[in-house]
């Protein structure tokens, strides 16, 4: 058995199933339902070779019968008869998530390890974090928990969120006996405020905000005046400028509308406005991989998606594509509006660019996701059966474990949902953004990326940001901070240019066929600049004797540490050096100098790494 199959074992006994790309999701598919026709007695051991091929040839290679489907949800239906006549659905049992008393325990244990012996107080708060959300509602580990995580915040300094993490304990069967410790540990940070002030005040006063380089835009704030948007055959949509953009300019600081949590990072964000809150989180009472930083966020989450979700998120869906297909079939009260909108927005497609955001509405907001490119007309049959057999688990796993027909009351309002889930599929395949944040850099990646680097915990449909193209050799670059992405120009750009964004494949760190490859899934063969002019990789870019670079340059040697006060000097050196020479692109001097500001960019607009504010405090403070 391979090492894949075993740790799916392992999650598989306790009801957790992650998800992977898309071909990862199908070798992730094809394993589950091994065990699952094992367990059931379907099939023996010996024959997983024989079985394994056989179920590649279900989910993998359409019939010719599924071809002549017209559309999405009888794709999707099809394949889900084909899987039900297979033995190849999930079985329903498998589906339900619960608490767990034995692993809230455990990841107690861990998060004691991590505060006391290795005084890491934010793996502790992921640790303890996850303790909460496995306790079962009246368990005396709760309190507990909450107790614990009460110590790391008095020991860094944030002793109101210590007093409520007492107060929780309190009210959550925190043991009698151990009453009193907590009593004298709140007192002692009434006394702390009164001396010292709070660590969570401060940091706030401290954060790095995003401000727009220049006057916005009247229709839509979040972006500056003088950007528009345009289609054409070419480049299909994109957004250029019509003034002048220098190295360091803020564009826009965008939202996502539709945005998801990463299967490892449910402990360090909350599901709804994707704020960590320095770890102060509260658990979803009913599922173990949620939790909320307010109970305006529950409220928010629960009304939106959540309630529909909770009971089948830790079985193998794609949270994006049922979360952003659940908030078009919540906004109305009647759910058959959402016919109509969606028939509208077939019929004349909306940017984010046709919104007016200071009266904006959810309804119109959804139009402008759901009007992203899906390219559909590009993909294979093989693409969208893969796809359709996918999302027709989903479907298994919403209809039989979650609350989803109290939502879906008719077949026409189910075929329409299921239309929606393989449109989303398609679109978040070439528009879903990643979603970052500052965090300690892996021992064995310090030396390329630095001390702390960003690390991505989630995705995101963004209305506006999402029309930008790709480019290897980019002009803006992205910025994340608590969930919001700024733009900010890295090269010069001309009025009438194009803002070019990167999809990930740079040519300073890939050969152009590397960098087409890791294109292909995006359905375009890139004519950038880049690939055209055949531009080299980094180490081997031509060099120019450029006036005053050995100032710049001198930056380099604390690029891999976090320190602001060297990104404060050298982010105005690099750009003012970028603003005088970046015609000469991509010379070795201007490139060095684009990664030197970009590093810089990371310490002054992305949030501080939470490993330098949750640390112990000096015993005087």
């Amino acid at each position: 058995m391979t090492h894949v199959e075993c740790n799916l074992i392992k999650k598989r006994n306790s009801n957790v199933l992650i998800s992977f790309s898309l071909q990862d999701k199908t070798e992730t598919f094809l394993v589950l339902i091994y065990l699952e026709m094992i367990s059931q007695e379907l099939v023996k051991l010996e024959d997983k070779e024989l079985l394994r091929e056989h179920m590649k040839n279900i989910i993998e290679i359409p019939p010719d019968e599924f071809k002549l489907l017209k559309s999405n949800e009888e794709k999707i239906r099809f394949c889900y008869t084909r899987l039900k006549e297979n033995y190849m659905l999930i079985d329903k049992s498998a589906l339900k998530t619960t608490k767990n008393e034995s692993t809230s325990i455990e990841a107690r244990n861990e998060a004691n390890k991590f505060f006391l012996r290795d005084v890491n107080y934010t793996k502790a708060l992921e640790f303890y974090n996850k303790s909460l959300c496995y306790a079962p509602l009246g368990s005396e580990n709760l309190g507990i928990t909450y107790a614990n995580r009460s110590a790391i915040y008095f020991n860094s300094g944030f002793y109101n969120f210590c007093i409520q993490n007492i107060e929780l304990a309190l009210k959550n069967n925190y043991p009698e006996k151990l009453r009193p410790k907590l009593e004298q540990r709140r007192n002692e940070c009434l006394e702390k405020i009164r001396k010292f002030g709070d660590n969570h005040e401060k940091m706030n006063r401290e954060r790095n905000f995003l401000k727009l380089s220049y006057a916005c835009n009247k229709n839509i704030p979040f972006i500056i005046q003088g950007l528009e948007y345009g289609t054409s055959k070419e480049f299909g949509r994109y957004i250029r400028t019509k003034h002048d953009l220098y190295p360091g300019d803020i564009l826009m600081i965008e939202k996502p509308y539709v945005k998801c949590i990463n299967e490892g990072s449910e402990y360090i964000k909350c599901i709804n406005c994707l704020k960590s809150n320095f770890l102060n989180l509260f658990p979803c009472e009913n599922c173990s991989k949620t939790m909320f930083c307010s109970k305006e966020c529950e409220r928010d989450a629960w009304r939106r998606f959540h309630k529909y979700e909770c009971t089948v998120i830790e079985t193998d869906i794609n949270r994006l594509i049922v979360r952003a297909t659940l908030l078009g079939f919540t906004i109305f009260k009647d759910c058959f509006k959402i016919k109509e909108l969606i028939s509208s927005v077939k019929k004349m497609p909306v940017s984010g660019f046709d919104l007016n955001y200071k009266n904006l509405t959810e309804e119109e907001t959804f139009k402008a996701v759901y009007s992203l490119a899906t390219n559909s007309s590009q993909r294979s049959d093989e693409d969208i059966f893969k796809r359709s057999n996918l999302l027709a688990q989903t479907w298994h796993a919403l209809y039989y474990q979650s609350d989803i027909k109290q939502l879906l009351k008719t077949p026409e309002l189910e075929n329409l949902f299921l239309d929606t889930l393989l449109h989303f599929s398609q679109l978040a395949a070439t528009n879903s953004h990643e979603l970052l944040y500052m965090k300690k850099t892996p021992d064995e990646k310090i030396e390329d990326e630095g001390l702390y680097s960003p690390q991505k915990f989630g995705s995101g449909l963004f209305p506006v940001i999402s029309l930008l193209n790709h480019s290897c050799a980019p002009n803006v670059c992205r910025s994340n901070s608590d969930g919001v992405v700024a733009i900010m120009v890295i090269r010069h750009i001309k009025p009438g240019d194009q803002l070019f964004d990167n999809y990930g494949a740079d040519h300073l760190y890939h050969t152009r066929v590397e960098r087409h490859m890791k294109l292909s899934s995006y359905l375009f063969n890139c004519k950038c600049e880049a690939c055209l002019k055949d531009y080299p990789k980094f180490e081997q870019l031509p060099s120019l004797t450029l006036p005053k670079f050995d100032q710049v340059y001198a930056g380099m040697d604390k690029i891999l540490e976090y320190d602001k006060k060297w990104a404060i000097e050298y982010f105005q050196k690099s750009k003012k050096f970028l603003r005088k020479f970046s015609e000469n692109y991509p010379s070795y001097e201007i490139c060095a100098a684009i990664v030197i500001m970009n590093t810089c960019r990371k310490v002054l607009m992305e949030n501080m790494p939470l490993e330098l504010q949750l640390k112990p405090q000096e015993k005087d403070s």
